[in-house]
C-alpha cells in the first residue's frame, strides 16, 4: 500500500523563504502580555527570511521607516577587563520589540476536503498567529517545534493571508538558550510549512519497547474520525540501508487514540556502540485514496535501573558525559545545518563520551537526530520557571528520539517541600508520556545534599554528611537517578584538600539510586589570543578577544600570552584526568556530565573550561586517544592520591582498579605494567593476573610494587599499565617523580643566611653583601596558592605556572611548568604580588593569575639589594615532601655558588616601607562570588 518513502507525503507546503516584515517597538503598545494589534499592509516595507533572526537581517532593517524607533537590549555592556568581583554573562544588542510577518498564500492542492495547519520550527520568545484577520493561536512555549490549525478559517480555492507577530519582550523563562551573547534574538527558528491532509489527520506517532522487551508498543493520535467511515492505518517499519520492509500491517481507524502491539523479530537494538535506525511509516488510506500519512526514525532500546546501575537492554551502562551550554560562535543562535551537529558528536564519541546534558534547554532538530545517528545519549534539561504545559510538550517532541534517555527539570534550584510536590507531579506526567524515560528531579540537589544552614533548616542530619533527609527519602519515592553535586570534590576542590573516591562512596551509598556526578571538572586555560581573527564579521565579534588582548597589552604580558596559554592547558589536563579518574574509582557513581568538552565564552565573560577550544579544536598537548584513556567505557585506574613523588629505594605499592563496562567479560587477562624514564628505557616492569572480569564492575585487580630507583638528581618517570586479552586491550599512564635521599640537614653559613621573613636588621644585611634566601613572603604582598587552578569563568585563583630556565631549576625535573610534583608544594604555599614592584622583577617560577584581573606573581624570585642578593622562595618546602626537600637543596646550592643571575635592583628604602604592613597575605577570596561552589556560599554552607 505504501508508495515510495522519500515521497511519503505529498501534501506538504513548503513556506520557508523571505516573508514582508515590520517592527514595532516596545512603548508603542507591544508590551508583554498584550495582544498586539497587526499593522497596516502599507507598512510592511521590507522582508524577513524565515528560518532566521533579526539580527543576522541586519541590511533588511536599515532605512527603514521603523528604524528610528527601534530599541535594544539595555543590558548590552561591551566587555572590559578588568573584572573586580562582578561576574556578568556577555550579550550584545540584540533588537527588542515585535515583529511582524506577513504573506499571501494561495493552493492549488487543496479542496472542501482538505485540512490545513501550518507548522512553524519555532520561536523566540512568543507568538501570535492570524489567519485572514482571524486570531487562532498565541505561543509562549519558545524553541520547540508547533502547530496550528487554519481550519475552519482557511479560505479554500483563494488567497489566504497569515500574519505571524514574534516578541522577545517575554523573557521570564530562562535557560542557556537565551543567555549570553545570543539572549533573546528575535526570530523563527526552523522550517515553516502547510501540512494538508484529506479529512483526516494523524497527529503523533510513538512507539516504544514492551515491558518485556519483546514487543513493540504502538500509539498513534488520529482526527477527523467521525466524518470518516472504513478508514485504515498502514504502519510499517523501514531500514534506510536497504529500504526493505521490517515489519508491516494495518489497523482499523475507528478513535482518536490507537494502540497496539508487535513483535521486535528482526530489529537490531539501538546503542550508543551500534545506533540503529529504523524509519516508521504510517499513512491513513480511506479505499485506496491516502488521506494523511507520518514519517520519523525509531531506535529500540530500553534503559533502565537497577539498584544503583543503569542498564541499557539489560546490559550495565556507564554515562560519560558533556554539559552542552548552547555556545555557537560563529552563528550566535544555533545553525540548522544537520551536518554541523553530526560533526559535534563525530568528535565527542572520539573523546569517549556517550551522553550530552543539555544546560537548561531543549535542543533543535538536527541536533538530535545527529545524536540518534551517531549513538550519543541525551539529558533534556528544562528551562526554569516553565508550567505544566511547557514541560508536557518537551516530554512529546523528545520522546520519538531513542537518545533521550533523561527527562531533568532544571539546574541547581533551591528544593524545599513544596518544590518535591512540583517535581512529584512532573514525574507523573513523564510515567504517563514517556514511560521508557528515565526522571531525574534536578541537576545538583541544593537544599537536600548541600546548601545554606537556612536552606537545610533544622531537620537536616550531620551523617554520613550533612543533608536532609526527609527530603531526600521523599525524592526517592519518584525519582528514578540523581545528579549529586559530589560535594565539590571531583571539581573545585578535587585536586586539593578534597577528592577522595572512598568519601564520596561513603556519602553516596545513601542515595539507593543511580547517581550522577554533577559537572565535574570546571578546570580553566588561558584564552587562545589567535582565535580573535576567526570572529570577525561574526554577530558575536571580537570584543572578548580584544578586551584580553589589550589588557594583557597595559600590563606589558602579550608576549606571554602563547606561553601562558598552552601551560594552563597543561594544568587542565592534570587537573581533569584527576576528576574523571576519581569519579571511575567511585562504586556508587553510575556516570557524570563533564564541565566541559569545550569552551563557551557567553559565560562570565569567558569560559575556557573545555578540553576542546570553542571551535571543537583539541587543545595543544591533548589527543583523542590520551583523553579516552580516563573518559573510555572502561578504564584502567591507579589509586594515587595527591602525592605522587618519592624517594630513592621507597618501596611502592599502589592498588590497580579496572572500571569495566565492556559488553564482553573476561575470563582471563594479564594486566601488564611498566616504569619507564621520559625517554622510553624501562626501569621496572610487571604483570597482574585477571580472572572473571564483567561488565559493571569497578574492582581492583591487584597492586602495582616495585622499588624507587637509585638517582643522584630528581627524574620523572612514566608508569604504563595494559590490560589486554584476545578481543580487547585498555591501557593508561601516569608521571610519578623520584627523588635522591636527603643528605644533609641545611643550616645557615657565613656566605647565606635563610629566613621565613624579611625585617629591618635583615635590609641592611643585604645592603652590605649579605646573601639572604628568604623562605616565606613577607614583608612583600602575598596571594596563597594551591594546586587546584582557578574554576572557569572566575576571577579568583591562577591559570598556569612557568617555570623559567635557571640554575635552580635546570637539574629539577619539570616541563617548564608545575605538575604533580609541585602538589605539596603549592597547596598551602604563597605567591608575591608584583604588581606594585618598582621595578620590574622576573620570575623564576611564575604563578600566573585569571587574564580578567591580573596579579603578576612569583613563587621563585631574585633580586638585588644594594651589594647583597635576596632570593625569595614562597613556594611550601615540607620536610616530609621529597621533592621540596631536593627544591630547598637546589636552592641552597645556588644560593652558595655566588654564581648569581642578573637581577632586578630593588631600592633598600622601599623594602623598609614594606614592613609597615603587618598583614601582608592578600585573602585568597578577594574576588569571590557567592555563585555555585565559590568560597563564599562554601563559608555559609552546612555542607
Amino acid at each position: 500500500m505504501f508508495e515510495n518513502a522519500d515521497n511519503i507525503h505529498p501534501f506538504n507546503h513548503k513556506l520557508s523563504g523571505d516573508w514582508e516584515f515590520t517592527y514595532i517597538a516596545p512603548e508603542e503598545k507591544n508590551e508583554n502580555g498584550v495582544i498586539p494589534e497587526p499593522p497596516e499592509t502599507i507598512d510592511y516595507d521590507t522582508t524577513m527570511p524565515i528560518p532566521g533572526y533579526w539580527d543576522d537581517n541586519q541590511e533588511n532593517l536599515q532605512c527603514r521607516k521603523f528604524r528610528e524607533r527601534a530599541k535594544f537590549n539595555p543590558d548590552y555592556k561591551q566587555v572590559e577587563f578588568p573584572l573586580k568581583k562582578s561576574h556578568p554573562n556577555t550579550s550584545l544588542p540584540f533588537l527588542i520589540g515585535t515583529g511582524f510577518y506577513r504573506k499571501q498564500v494561495k493552493l492549488s492542492c487543496d479542496d472542501e476536503n482538505s485540512r490545513i495547519v501550518l507548522r512553524i520550527g519555532a520561536i523566540i520568545s512568543e507568538a501570535w498567529i492570524w489567519l485572514n484577520g482571524k486570531m487562532l493561536k498565541h505561543q509562549t512555549i519558545r524553541n520547540l517545534p508547533f502547530s496550528v490549525e487554519l481550519d475552519p478559517y482557511w479560505r479554500h480555492g483563494e488567497t489566504n493571508e497569515i500574519i505571524i507577530a514574534i516578541s522577545n519582550l517575554k523573557q521570564d523563562v530562562t535557560g542557556c538558550d537565551i543567555r549570553g551573547y545570543a539572549g533573546f534574538s528575535a526570530g523563527i527558528r526552523g522550517p515553516l510549512e502547510l501540512k494538508i491532509s484529506r479529512g483526516c489527520r494523524i497527529h503523533d506517532l510513538y512507539v516504544r519497547t514492551g515491558t518485556m522487551k519483546k514487543s513493540l508498543q504502538w500509539k498513534v493520535t488520529v482526527s477527523g474520525t467521525r466524518s470518516c467511515v472504513n478508514l485504515q492505518l498502514h504502519y510499517k517499519i523501514i531500514d534506510p540501508v536497504d529500504n526493505s520492509a521490517i515489519l508491516s500491517g494495518s489497523r482499523p481507524v475507528n478513535r482518536e487514540l490507537l494502540e497496539w502491539e508487535t513483535g521486535v523479530e528482526g530489529l537490531e537494538l539501538w546503542s550508543d556502540r551500534n545506533p540503529k535506525l529504523y524509519q516508521l511509516q504510517c499513512e491513513i488510506r480511506k479505499d485506496d485514496a491516502r488521506l494523511d500519512s507520518l514519517t520519523q526514525s525509531f531506535g529500540l532500546r530500553r534503559i533502565s535501573c537497577c539498584g544503583t546501575s543503569l542498564l541499557l537492554d539489560g546490559s550495565p551502562l556507564y554515562l560519560r558525559g558533556e554539559c552542552e551550554h548552547g555556545y555557537f560562535p560563529l552563528t550566535c543562535n544555533p545553525p540548522d545545518d544537520p551536518e554541523f551537529y553530526r560533526n559535534i558528536c563525530r568528535k565527542l564519541k572520539e573523546l569517549g563520551y556517550n551522553w550530552i546534558r543539555f544546560h537548561t534547554w531543549v535542543p533543535n532538530p538536527e541536533y538530535l537526530q545527529a545524536a540518534d545517528e551517531t549513538g550519543l545519549f541525551i539529558q533534556i534539561e528544562a528551562p526554569r520557571n516553565i508550567d505544566a504545559g511547557y514541560w508536557r510538550e518537551i516530554l512529546r517532541y523528545c520522546r520519538s528520539h531513542p537518545s533521550v534517555i533523561l527527562y531533568c527539570t532544571g539546574n541547581e534550584e533551591f528544593i524545599d517541600e513544596a518544590h518535591i510536590e512540583l517535581l512529584e507531579s512532573r514525574a507523573k506526567q513523564l510515567r504517563k508520556i514517556v514511560p521508557d524515560g528515565l526522571f531525574n528531579p534536578l541537576s545538583a540537589l541544593r537544599g537536600v545534599e548541600y546548601g545554606t544552614k537556612e536552606q537545610l533548616g533544622e531537620s537536616a542530619v550531620t551523617e554520613p554528611y550533612p543533608h536532609h533527609p526527609d527530603r531526600l527519602e521523599k525524592l526517592k519515592e519518584f525519582a528514578d537517578v540523581f545528579s549529586t553535586y559530589s560535594w565539590a570534590m571531583l571539581s573545585y576542590t578535587a585536586s586539593t584538600r578534597d577528592g577522595d573516591w572512598r568519601e564520596i562512596d561513603r556519602r553516596l551509598k545513601a542515595y539507593g539510586h543511580p547517581c550522577m556526578s554533577h559537572e565535574i571538572g570546571i578546570t580553566t586555560t588561558y584564552l587562545d589570543l589567535d582565535l580573535e581573527e576567526r570572529y570577525k564579521g561574526t554577530r558575536i565579534g571580537t570584543d572578548l578577544y580584544r578586551a584580553v588582548r589589550e589588557y594583557l597589552e597595559k600590563n606589558g604580558l602579550r608576549q606571554y600570552a602563547p606561553l601562558y596559554y598552552r601551560n594552563s592547558c597543561a594544568w587542565a589536563r592534570i587537573l581533569y584526568k584527576y576528576n574523571l579518574e576519581t569519579a571511575r574509582l567511585c562504586r556508587f557513581l553510575a556516570g557524570y556530565d563533564h564541565l566541559g568538552a569545550y569552551d563557551h565564552h557567553w559565560h562570565r565573560y569567558g569560559y575556557p573550561c573545555g578540553v576542546m577550544n570553542e571551535f571543537y579544536e583539541l587543545k595543544p598537548g591533548e589527543s583523542s586517544a590520551n583523553f579516552r584513556r580516563s573518559n573510555n567505557e572502561s578504564v584502567l585506574l591507579l589509586d594515587l592520591g595527591h602525592d605522587r613523588n618519592f624517594i630513592s629505594g621507597d618501596k611502592v605499592s599502589i592498588d590497580l582498579h579496572v572500571s569495566w563496562f565492556n559488553r564482553r567479560s573476561i575470563e582471563s587477562a594479564v594486566a601488564e605494567w611498566r616504569l619507564s624514564s621520559l625517554e622510553g628505557e624501562i626501569i621496572r616492569q610487571g604483570g597482574i593476573q585477571v580472572n572473571n572480569l564483567e561488565s559493571g564492575q569497578i574492582r581492583l585487580l591487584g597492586k602495582v610494587e616495585f622499588d624507587a630507583p637509585e638517582v643522584k638528581d630528581g627524574i620523572q618517570l612514566k608508569l604504563v599499565v595494559s590490560l589486554k586479552n584476545s578481543v580487547r586491550e585498555i591501557d593508561n599512564e601516569w608521571d610519578l617523580w623520584v627523588f635522591p635521599r636527603r643528605r644533609k640537614s641545611i643550616k645557615n653559613t657565613n656566605s647565606l643566611l635563610m629566613v621565613s621573613e624579611l625585617t629591618g636588621p635583615l635590609i641592611n644585611e643585604l645592603c652590605k653583601g649579605r646573601t639572604i634566601l628568604l623562605l616565606g613572603h613577607k614583608p612583600f604582598q602575598a596571594l596563597p596558592t594551591e594546586f587546584h587552578s582557578c574554576s572557569a569563568g572566575r576571577v579568583q585563583g591562577n591559570m598556569a605556572t612557568v617555570i623559567r630556565n635557571h640554575p635552580v631549576t635546570r637539574r629539577f625535573p619539570d616541563q617548564g611548568y608545575c605538575d604533580w610534583q609541585f602538589y605539596r608544594m603549592l597547596e598551602g604555599g604563597a605567591a608575591v604580588v608584583l604588581n606594585e614592584f618598582p621595578v620590574a622583577v622576573e620570575p623564576v617560577v611564575e604563578v600566573v593569575s585569571s587574564f580578567k584581573l591580573i596579579k603578576k606573581q612569583a613563587a621563585l624570585f631574585e633580586c638585588r639589594v644594594g651589594k647583597g642578593h635576596l632570593i625569595v622562595c614562597t613556594l611550601n618546602l615540607l620536610s616530609e615532601d621529597p621533592a621540596g626537600v631536593y627544591f630547598l637543596r637546589r636552592l641552597r646550592l645556588y644560593a652558595e655558588s655566588k654564581n648569581f643571575m642578573m637581577a632586578a635592583k630593588l631600592d633598600s628604602d622601599w623594602l623598609h616601607s614594606l614592613l609597615k604592613d603587618e598583614n601582608s597575605l592578600i585573602d585568597a577570596n578577594y574576588a569571590a562570588t557567592d555563585q555555585a561552589c565559590d568560597a563564599t556560599i562554601r563559608k555559609n554552607s552546612s555542607s
